[in-house]
């Protein structure tokens, strides 16, 4: 979820500024087309679901992740592939549009090594 969003700036001084220590930014929000967005919302009847709300921009990755799943046939403990096909979408993926982009590969292998570090820190959580 991390390289996925885009933080946003704001001048309102009543939002207030903290750093979460999973996102580890102020505000973020899905990069996601709106015709997705939409998309998201009809399918899990959440017609309200905001992009920079964090709990509806983690449903919508796990909705999106999920599609991409079944679609694709690409595991969902697959970071590197999962993070491919939203970047270039599924179709895109399907026709291998990313494999002439040697800088989103370099991206995508990034994406999956945080995502082991991650999976390793979990590991260790006492609370699981």
């Amino acid at each position: 979820m991390r390289q996925t969003q885009k933080s946003e700036q704001t001048d309102d001084p009543s939002v207030k500024r903290r750093a979460d220590p999973i996102v580890g930014c102020v505000l973020r929000r899905p990069q996601a087309l709106d015709g997705t967005w939409d998309d998201y919302r009809n399918e899990t009847r959440n017609r309200g679901a905001r992009r920079n709300n964090f709990d509806d921009a983690t449903d919508f990755m796990g909705w999106y992740m999920n599609k991409t799943r079944d679609k694709l046939g690409i595991p969902l403990s697959d970071a590197m592939n999962q993070y491919l096909a939203y970047h270039d979408g599924h179709s895109g993926y399907a026709r291998g549009t990313w494999k002439s982009k040697a800088w989103l590969v370099d991206v995508s292998q990034r994406v999956a090594a945080r995502a082991q570090l991650y999976q390793g820190q979990l590991a260790r959580c006492r609370y699981r």
